[in-house]
């Protein structure tokens, strides 16, 4: 758990047990890391299926796309939070009405002070 991620999303703690492969489970996961397990995934099974590599070699997926998955969720996560900052900064507010925000980022669009008049 820390600051920004609250509790650690759940994943499988083994990829691959016996003859089963769970590609990995985060709340977390972007399009993009799902794309890339299947890939990695992919080539290694077309290869042990033709029988051109051990079943060994599907082993290696878990040591190979684990770090990268739990560094996409981390950075999702770290962006989300920066999406938050971001709407403090600009005055936004999940309070205000969404005319109210648009309001509030067309001012802010159009250089006038807060509390400026229009023209």
């Amino acid at each position: 758990m820390n600051a920004i991620t609250g509790p650690r999303s759940r994943r499988p703690s083994r990829y691959r047990k016996s003859d089963t492969i769970s590609p990995s489970t985060s709340r977390y996961q972007g399009l993009t890391s799902a794309i890339h397990d299947a890939q990695n995934l992919c080539w290694k099974l077309a290869l042990v299926l033709a029988g051109h590599a051990s079943p060994a070699l599907l082993d290696t997926y878990q040591a190979e796309r684990r770090p990268a998955d739990e560094r996409n969720a981390q950075r999702s996560l770290e962006n989300a939070a920066g999406h938050f900052a971001i709407g403090a900064a600009l005055a936004l507010s999940p309070e205000n009405t969404p005319g109210q925000n648009m309001a509030q980022l067309r001012r802010m669009r159009s250089g006038r002070p807060r509390g400026g008049s229009p023209g």
